[in-house]
């Protein structure tokens, strides 16, 4: 019921707020993010029975694992976020009308949401697998409020682009739940280190985006957004010489197969 209740609340309070068109406006964007939330949603489940039989045999290995695809998730999503966050305005002018040209900065805004989705559904993975099913209902219901309360204040001053602000905003209290438990119940707590450095990296690569936009346009924002990224990434330690080895190689853990490093 949460879940169904924090997929359509955007919508609702948003058309009782602003209206019909400013709705439209919002739907534009929010289909293009809909179709972006398929990837995490796979991605749990491939992620789920692996996840589930590493606890319970080789705890270590599951701790290692779980690191290694938080880590991957936010890095290759952030990354695919600000591409597409950088080409909003070219991807809402060449799908839709004119009028819809305002739905570009809250597709930006919702790809961040996405990569939230993607770390989530890692967590709440390990949360079903760990039979943590009331520490998961928490999270849940606390992004919900979050939503509403931000949802009613934000979209009365910035219309959609104050609703996808309040979806990344309920997004992201329910990873810093999730993460709580995690390094609570799992004994995690280089979790919450890895979150605020590649939290940092994404915020100073959307500055410079957003900056390079303004400026100089969409291949600029683009160009700009990814190389700050990378350079972040490679100062505060998220990516290192072999980091794409290290990412093959989770991925074919959780396939069942590992890559040589």
């Amino acid at each position: 019921v949460l879940a169904a209740l924090s997929a359509r609340l955007d919508v609702l309070v948003l058309a009782r707020t602003q209206g019909l068109a400013e709705v439209g406006v919002y739907a534009a964007a929010a289909r293009l993010y809909d179709a972006a939330l398929m990837l995490p949603t796979v991605a749990a489940l491939t992620m789920m029975p692996t996840l589930a039989r590493l606890l319970n045999e080789d705890e270590s290995q599951f701790k290692r694992l779980l690191q290694a695809a938080l880590r991957g998730s936010l890095a290759v999503g952030t990354v695919g976020a600000l591409a597409v966050a950088a080409l909003a305005p070219v991807l809402i002018s060449g799908l839709y009308k004119p009028a819809m040209a305002p739905a570009a900065p809250v597709l930006a805004w919702l790809m961040f949401g996405a990569v939230l989705t993607t770390v989530d559904q890692v967590l709440s993975s390990t949360m079903l697998a760990a039979k943590a099913q009331r520490a998961d209902m928490k999270a849940l219901a606390g992004a919900v409020l979050v939503l509403a309360v931000g949802l009613v204040l934000l979209t009365h001053a910035w219309g959609p682009l104050g609703a996808a602000m309040a979806v990344v905003l309920g997004h992201l209290t329910r990873v810093m739940l999730r993460l709580r438990w995690a390094t609570r119940a799992l004994a995690l707590a280089g979790l919450w280190r890895e979150w605020f450095t590649q939290a940092l990296a994404a915020a100073g690569a959307a500055t410079a985006l957003w900056g390079a936009q303004q400026a100089w346009g969409p291949l600029a924002a683009w160009a700009a957004g990814w190389a700050t990224w990378a350079l972040l990434a490679r100062l505060l330690g998220i990516v290192g010489p072999h980091w794409w080895l290290d990412l093959r190689n989770a991925l074919g853990q959780l396939r069942g197969r590992a890559t040589p490093a």
